[in-house]
């Protein structure tokens, strides 16, 4: 399983023309067409590929996002090292976005970088400004890689030093442990097989590991937890905001445990029987007081706004769904159902004014909302300090922003 842009980065095929070399779209269209792949639209990640489960396993979703996340905050992490080191050109550095993948040679890559240093760089007898070489790299953060694991590494490498026209290219495969095989093979080709581990220090790496397990438990976290780790990680520049939706959603699921008790899980996903469409549930808490709360988590950035459409969306689409799951499930038969919307950052006027409007209406389910002073407010409320310095540290505190 893997979002369907991140095809062209493992299939180890050029995303361009190339002799002799099948394109890697027409290579995904005929896997979805002979059904080896089947394709969708999943509700917090977009268009995404899994195998087909007459042919594989299909489990494992969460931990796959949670490992794209650590993946991401890593590359912002190499980005740094790469610009700290002048290894290459400092406004240079592309790296995966989360919907597109640089490209080098044809090639996608998850980070690719111009480099101006020897021995990269070139000046042919007729030209007046220097030729850069490249630095790429991929990356794939789990364990025990087998040459299997790292093929698609090496036949883009492998292609491209083939061909004739290649600037010269240093590549660095990423993973947290290789087999000794695959091992071999990598370097035999010439090629950087790494770990964050050596390449960023024990620090980054302990809080990537503790990321992905945090995050993984799909429980709470004592609010020291939460915020010792994401106070280390946000250090890296550019992973704040790669980082921002999901420890919103930590500090949600931490307070409404705290004030409710009972059952919770954090992006739950379900399947609307209406429609049959794929829904997520970012915080869902079945309480112990016969109450089922489903809550809606934006991390905004300092100083964001939810508009209007974004609150319209969550209550004439993503609330149907959601309460027709709950109602065919005979447990909650007899619960009350509450829908609440918590930002990190502030309502728009005419958003305030459509929830107002919504919830004078609306007799079956309650809706509530809160904005980053009402949240916290309600950590300040259940003594969670940690949680506040948090709010405080990554949410509200900005030097554009002024402060009440």
């Amino acid at each position: 399983m893997m979002p369907r842009y991140l095809f062209d980065l493992y299939s180890g095929s050029p995303v361009f023309p190339l002799k002799s070399h099948q394109v890697s779209e027409t290579i995904l269209e005929r896997l979805l067409r002979a059904e080896v792949l089947t394709g969708y639209s999943d509700p917090s990640m977009g268009p995404f590929i899994a195998i087909n489960e007459s042919i594989g396993d299909r489990s494992g979703f969460p931990e796959i996002r949670t490992r794209l996340l650590a993946e991401s905050v890593l590359l912002a992490g190499i980005k740094q090292w790469i610009r700290n080191t002048g290894i290459a050109s400092y406004q240079k550095v592309q790296i995966r976005d989360g919907n597109s993948l640089p490209n080098f040679g044809k090639f996608s890559w998850d980070l690719v970088a111009p480099s101006y240093v020897h021995p990269f760089r070139s000046t042919l007898s007729k030209e007046i400004r220097p030729k850069p070489g490249f630095f790429v790299c991929d990356i794939l953060l789990t364990k025990d890689l087998s040459i299997d694991h790292i093929n698609f590494f090496l036949k883009k490498c492998n292609v491209l030093r083939i061909q004739r026209n290649t600037r010269p290219f240093m590549s660095m495969l990423l993973a947290e442990g290789y087999q000794r095989d695959a091992f071999a093979k990598g370097k035999a080709a010439g090629i950087i097989l790494t770990t964050p581990r050596i390449l960023l220090g024990d620090q980054v790496a302990d809080c990537l590991r503790s990321l992905i397990e945090l995050l993984n438990r799909q429980a709470t976290a004592s609010g020291e937890a939460i915020h010792q780790l994401f106070s280390k990680l946000s250090k890296i520049e550019g992973a704040a905001q790669n980082l921002r939706g999901p420890l919103f959603e930590l500090v949600v699921a931490r307070l409404v445990s705290v004030e409710h008790g009972g059952s919770l899980d954090i992006s739950r996903r379900v399947i609307d029987p209406a429609s049959g469409d794929l829904v997520e549930i970012d915080v869902f808490l079945v309480c112990r007081g016969r109450e089922v709360k489903a809550y809606e988590c934006k991390g905004k950035e300092p100083g964001g706004v939810v508009s209007e459409s974004e609150v319209e969306k969550w209550a004439k689409g993503h609330i149907p769904k959601v309460r027709s799951w709950i109602s065919s499930q005979s447990r909650f038969s007899d619960y009350d159902l509450h829908f609440e919307f918590w930002t990190a950052g502030d309502f728009s006027p005419d958003a305030i004014n459509f929830l107002k409007s919504t919830k004078s209406r609306t007799k079956k389910y309650q809706i509530a909302w809160k904005n980053g002073s009402e949240v916290l407010a309600y950590a300040h409320q259940h003594h969670e300090k940690r949680i506040c310095d948090l709010l405080r540290e990554q949410f509200i505190k900005h030097p554009l922003v002024t402060q009440a």
